[in-house]
């Protein structure tokens, strides 16, 4: 074994091969740092969709702006990218479903939400956005001697809590307003400039995830009316299952008529394909709610809230009015998964009763064919009777003239004493010969 030594000029052995996701596993936890925030500031965000056809069009959009600025935009496939501009910094973020954008400005106007970041931009930039917006926001950062400028929100729905232990206030009313925007007024108690950062991208996601998770319960909304159709249909197609034998019309007597199985089972699988066809349409929508639920759920936890008396805070607003949205979406998809399940129950049921059926019908057709295989060996037993007496004739009538033969002959024979004898004798040797022939087929 080689003794270490302290001389750094020494060449290190070289690492064995890394793993080919070695390297963006280890930057995917840096992929998106906090942004350092100062007091005071204003901020602008913005989050759009992104193009279901993909391809790159946000960071194109970006790249414009710093190309404009002359400076370094987002590099290839990047989805994260920070740049510092003379008037203001920029952070642009690229996830699954949406990108965002947030401009943030030091210093404030003397009306707080009066003026926007993107007021630095170049003029006709922001209109080219790469997609449909989904949120926006204005941050306001003010010290802890200015007054909450309470005319700028609606008190009606006024939240407001101690967060960052006790470090900031926030006020929110979670309105679009004229302008557009969302509003968040922090007012700073003593944070560093990394907690600040870390506070207002914490409720920027809260923001963004709610507004995400709830596009769920419009996709909920739009989807009960059309459960409620199979629902009632299923339940109708199921009682008339039940009303009966399949394929019997008993409305004379007052009995429910049973549809055919055939049009029963076009039926089921019609709404066998209508269910399936909403799960492929609501499936992704539904599992994205929950997901972007927990998400505002752990953000909102992450704000460390302390009440102020005679406010809400922000986790009591968003539990009263967020979630049960979220659980009705939850009972959509549970309603949509149970009904599945009864479709697959009743064409279980549909075919048992068709077995049913077909089981009746063929024991039926067996009862039949065994009466017609009876008629026939009655039949045959006849007609093989008949056949012996009249092969027995011919017989007799074949040895009459053998007897009439031998009487003219000189033989001491009496034809008719010898043609009645030998009756019996012909047929007991005609039915022999009739049984051994049966017995050989």
């Amino acid at each position: 074994m080689n003794t270490p030594t302290e001389d750094p000029t020494e060449q290190q052995p070289a690492l064995p091969t890394a793993h080919p996701l070695r390297s963006s596993v280890g930057r995917l936890l840096h992929e998106r740092p906090f942004i350092p925030v100062c007091t005071p500031s204003e901020i602008t965000y913005l989050a759009w969709s992104e193009p279901a056809s993909g391809g790159t069009p946000s960071a194109d959009w970006i790249l414009a702006l710093c190309e404009i600025a002359g400076m370094p935009g987002p590099a290839k496939g990047a989805v994260y990218h920070f740049a510092q501009f003379e008037s203001f910094s920029l952070r642009w973020e690229r996830h699954t479903e949406f990108s965002s954008l947030a401009l943030i400005s030091e210093g404030i106007a003397k009306e707080a939400f009066s003026r926007h970041v993107y007021r630095y931009t170049p003029s006709g930039w922001l209109d080219k956005i790469p997609g449909e917006l989904l949120v926006a926001v204005e941050i306001t950062v003010g010290p802890k001697g200015r007054v909450f400028p309470a005319k700028s929100m609606v008190s009606a729905s006024l939240c407001s809590s101690r967060v960052a232990g006790g470090q900031a206030q926030v006020w929110t009313d979670f309105r679009h307003h004229a302008d557009g925007f969302s509003r968040f007024y922090i007012q700073d108690h003593g944070a560093t400039k990394p907690a600040m950062g870390r506070l207002v991208q914490r409720l920027l996601e809260v923001e963004v995830y709610r507004t995400l998770a709830l596009h769920g319960y419009e996709t909920a909304r739009s989807l009960s009316p059309r459960l409620n159709v199979i629902e009632l249909e299923l339940a109708a197609l199921t009682d008339s299952l039940s009303g009966g034998v399949l394929g019997v019309d008993d409305s004379e007597d007052g009995s429910p008529v049973v549809p055919n199985p055939t049009e029963s089972l076009g039926q089921l699988l019609k709404m066998s394909a209508a269910v399936e066809r909403m799960a492929a349409e609501t499936s992704f929508r539904f599992s994205a709610t929950r997901a972007y639920a927990r998400l505002v759920k752990e953000r909102s936890e992450a704000l460390k809230e302390i009440e102020i008396p005679g406010f809400s805070t922000l986790s009591e607003f968003i539990e009263r009015r967020f979630q049960p949205a979220v659980r009705t979406c939850q009972a959509v998809e549970d309603r949509r998964q149970a009904l599945s399940g009864h479709l697959g129950r009743a064409v279980n049921l549909l075919n048992i009763q068709v077995n049913a059926l077909l089981e009746g019908q063929n024991r039926a057709q067996n009862i039949a064919i065994a009466q017609r295989s009876k008629r026939a060996l009655h039949l045959q037993e006849t007609v093989e009777s008949l056949s012996i007496i009249a092969i027995s004739y011919y017989a007799i009538g074949l040895l009459g003239y053998v007897f009439n033969a031998a009487a003219h002959a000189g033989l001491a024979i009496d034809p008719g004493v010898a043609k009645g004898v030998a009756v019996p004798v012909v047929v007991g040797v005609v039915w022999f010969a009739m049984r051994r022939i049966g017995r050989t087929k």
